[in-house]
């Protein structure tokens, strides 16, 4: 199988290099011209042991470009010649190329070769002279004594977070209380205020689902239906996982008419080796009540027996919008699985508007609830937003001011002439925005193959 996906892969190479003017692929580099080498092409000096590439879209060397030129005219022979103005290539010989782009085996073959390259050097390193080498290895040994110091702070760090996290649970326990009606707030607790004689009323009434709809991000999540739930909900609790890789919500429910789970937990997976990075997240399987399953919606449709006039009625469950398909996080596929670019990317758009989600919850409603519920957060909010749009204004007008400086030196000089330093050719002049400057090796970075 490895072979017949090398022959494929081959094939495919060919076949597209033959498109692009003779451009083909050798075992001695990766892009090479036929008739041509290195050393022979004008004022080019490549390093020791760099592959030469040449851009397919750049000016072709001489001996090529006049045997392009040739076949677009319908000269030479063989199927080349005959193509005439299209490239050097038939009709057929694209279409092949075609199906051999599409062909799942070619891009197998092809990917696994890709994967071959992964983390291999591009040579620029050891192209470099011994003594540049060397000094390389002693900044990596300095990189890494940088490295112990940072995994140090992230240690710290993590182990400050579970500390203070603990620190809070008490004030946690006595909101729970207060909220759920558990118990009256203290003389200490009230302040100046003087608690009204008591009354039918208990607790704080939808405080949470009040706390969450007052964050946009939260409530695009939450539909009519879901509010009847929500407010039964009593409690959200963050606890941050062992080794801090990672953090758990609790979400505590008094019985309710959807499902029978008195919690349900939403836990996010962080990498081992970057705390920034996240694994995957798992939610809670939710038991819900038969029909009350309020992240699908029950279609009817009526159905018609082949060779019958009899009709009959099927259910169907669709997805719906609902909060609680916060609980049924992306699944993140085995490495072993192949995704193309437009899945990798709607899985990875996925999984950090989950996380969005179960990040602010952790991060501001569960530590400012008080303040989301009365709404003063939103506007603590609004002014941070301002401040920054603000900084923003500010530095497109500086750019405006310096673009209208700049046009007006540009008049300036347009009726002064050029000056005498410019006229001269030994003068110095200003490198054109966005130009490139040639340089040596040390111009260059280490490439490797992602």
């Amino acid at each position: 199988m490895a072979a017949e996906d090398d022959n494929l892969a081959k094939e495919l190479d060919d076949k597209v290099a033959l498109q692009h003017g003779g451009v083909q692929r050798t075992n001695s580099s990766p892009l090479s011209i036929p008739g041509t080498s290195p050393s022979d092409l004008p004022g080019t000096k490549p390093p020791q042991n760099t592959p030469v590439f040449w851009n397919i879209g750049s000016k072709p060397p001489p001996e090529e470009g006049e045997r392009r030129r040739h076949r677009r005219s319908g000269g030479g022979k063989g199927e080349a010649g005959e193509a005439g103005g299209m490239g050097g290539t038939s009709l057929e010989q694209r279409e092949r190329v075609a199906q051999l782009a599409s062909d799942p085996r070619v891009i197998n073959a092809i990917q696994n070769k890709l994967k071959g390259l992964v983390n291999k050097s591009s040579g620029y390193i050891e192209s470099l002279p011994p003594e540049v080498q060397a000094r390389i290895t002693a900044l990596k040994k300095i990189q890494e004594g940088r490295n112990k110091v940072h995994d140090q702070y992230l240690k710290e760090l993590r182990e400050l977070e579970m500390k203070y996290e603990a620190l809070s649970q008490p004030f946690y326990d006595q909101r729970a209380e207060i909220v759920n009606g558990k118990r009256e707030p203290t003389t200490e607790e009230l302040g100046d205020e003087q608690l009204p004689p008591a009354v039918s009323v208990k607790g704080v009434p939808e405080f949470w689902l009040s706390t969450m709809k007052n964050l946009d991000l939260l409530a695009d999540t939450i539909t009519e239906k879901d509010e009847e739930v929500l407010k039964l909900l009593t409690d959200i609790r963050c606890v941050t996982l062992e080794g801090g890789k990672g953090f758990c919500l609790e979400f505590y429910f008094d019985e309710n008419p959807f499902f029978t789970n008195n919690v349900i937990k939403k836990t996010y997976h962080m990498s081992s080796e970057d705390d920034d990075v996240l694994e995957r997240a798992e939610g809670t399987k939710i038991d819900w009540k038969p029909g009350k399953n309020l992240t699908v919606k029950l279609l009817k449709k009526k159905q018609r027996g082949k060779g019958s006039k009899h009709t009959r009625t099927v259910t169907k469950e669709e997805p719906c919008d609902s909060f609680f398909n916060f609980f049924y996080p992306p699944e993140v596929p085995d490495d072993d699985a192949e995704l193309d670019d437009d899945e990798h990317e709607a899985l990875q758009d996925m999984m950090e508007a989950d996380y969005d989600i179960g990040f602010t919850l952790k991060s501001k409603v569960i530590p400012e609830a008080i303040d989301w519920f009365t709404g003063e957060a939103i506007l603590s909010d609004d002014d941070e937003d301002e401040g920054e749009d603000e900084d923003e204004d500010e530095d497109d007008d500086d750019d405006d001011d310096d673009d209208d400086e700049d046009d007006d030196d540009e008049d300036d000089d347009e009726d002064q002439g050029p000056s005498r330093k410019d006229r001269g050719s030994g003068g110095r002049g200003h490198a054109p925005r966005g130009g490139t400057t040639t340089g040596g090796a040390g111009d260059k970075g280490e490439c490797k193959q992602q």
